[in-house]
């Protein structure tokens, strides 16, 4: 059925206190990227390295999408409602982007860290480049004649030059920058090893994946289901969003947005070795679990 139905209230348990919580970390990291702490930070190191000044720009762009797509869904579930397509669009959008603005900075090893931002780069570039080749392998298309065809193709081979110089300064040779697998470095996230939570980490990316892509097996996997009227080889049904499904694939999303910002926030702080506030630990402490 096509049209609309009104069937009730999504239940959303615990998501607005982790959205306050999310909230809170995001002003925090805003504060943290703004600062000049005397002491030496995990950024700082980072960024004096070749090539260390790509790393939390692209880091920073990937929160920003996320943060995008938080607030977005909120207030869809606010004005629009809960739907089958939009907000799993908006959840898919916001784990990616949780992903790209941790996996970058997730090392402890700063050499990695900072190869992972020139891999992140440089990958981006690759694609943008197969983008114009899209255009630029079709003859009759107006737009792209023999000068721009050379002077992009140098670009991208100027580009790939200065992305290997990078990765040799940081310790390794690439002819092409390691691709990068989602659902194994999901696995891998040194800042999330709780046991399981790889597994959930992949099931919660691969229904999103399959939402997002009018996969119609993912769709009964999270909507309840009202039998209506028989049809020829089954019978039409009326879906709507389950609660349990939407906290299934909403609550991994943020968890993964959030250690994504705490890891931002650890990154901008000084390195062990300073006096610590234990009041201010306590009250910050205190803030937290009052949200």
């Amino acid at each position: 059925m096509l049209d609309r139905s009104v069937v009730g209230s999504l239940e959303l348990g615990d998501l607005p206190r982790r959205w306050r919580k999310l909230e809170y970390l995001q002003r925090r990291a805003n504060a943290v990227s703004e600062s000049s702490p005397p002491q030496i930070t995990r950024s700082q190191v980072d960024e004096s390295r070749v090539g260390g000044h790509r790393l939390y720009a692209g880091v920073e762009r990937a929160l920003g999408a996320a943060e995008d797509c938080s607030l977005a869904l909120q207030s869809l579930l606010q004005h629009h409602g809960a739907t089958q397509t939009a907000m799993w669009a908006l959840l898919r959008t916001q784990l990616e982007a949780a992903f790209w603005a941790l996996w970058p900075i997730d090392p402890e090893d700063s050499s990695q860290r900072v190869l992972r931002g020139i891999r992140v780069e440089w990958r981006d570039d690759r694609q943008s480049m197969t983008y114009f080749r899209e255009f630029a392998e079709d003859r009759s298309f107006p737009f792209v004649d023999s000068d721009r065809r050379k002077a992009r193709e140098q670009a991208a081979d100027t580009n790939a030059s200065t992305y290997r110089a990078e990765a040799a300064a940081n310790g390794e040779s690439w002819r092409a920058p390691p691709n990068i697998i989602i659902t194994d470095e999901l696995t891998r996230l040194s800042q999330i090893q709780e046991p399981g939570w790889g597994s959930m980490l992949r099931g919660t990316w691969r229904s999103l994946a399959g939402l997002q892509h009018g996969s119609a097996g993912a769709l009964l996997r999270v909507s309840d289901q009202v039998p209506l009227e028989p049809i020829a080889g089954g019978s039409r049904i009326l879906i709507s969003p389950a609660d349990e499904a939407f906290h299934q694939l909403a609550s991994p999303t943020v968890i993964l947005h959030m250690a994504a910002l705490a890891r931002f926030i650890e990154c901008h702080q000084p390195i062990a070795g300073r006096a610590v506030d234990l009041g201010e630990v306590q009250r910050q402490r205190a803030f937290w679990n009052s949200l």
